[in-house]
């Protein structure tokens, strides 16, 4: 099992990666800001991943409609498919990640490798 989060955690900072080059490329400094308070994740803790959580949605609620449809699937891949980083913390950690997004429209699924 700690072989398949540290898989995951190494896909979703793929997938962060993927937003810093498009938000670079297009100067698209509001959600480049937000991303880079969490992100390079420098440990792979339970606090960075709520943290990082908490922000991608906060990006997607707030900043939507200056992201591009690339942009937005690969958030809405990282938030759906949560339920494996969650798995390989411990409990009072993965219900605070859980909570992120317990309210919203995302289903979890099984993280695909970071594949949009």
């Amino acid at each position: 099992m700690r072989d398949l989060w540290c898989l995951c955690v190494q896909s979703v900072d793929d997938c962060c990666l993927t937003l810093f080059d498009a938000w670079c490329e297009r100067r698209a400094v509001i959600p480049l800001c937000y991303l880079l308070n969490v992100w390079p994740i420098v440990s792979a803790s339970g606090s960075a991943i709520c943290r990082l959580y908490a922000i991608l949605d906060e990006i997607l609620s707030n900043e939507a409609e200056g992201l591009m449809d690339r942009e937005r699937k690969i958030i809405n891949t990282i938030l759906r498919n949560k339920c494996t980083l969650v798995e390989g913390l411990p409990a009072g950690v993965a219900n605070a990640v859980c909570d992120v997004c317990s309210n919203r429209r995302y289903e979890v699924t099984l993280f695909d490798g970071g594949v949009v």
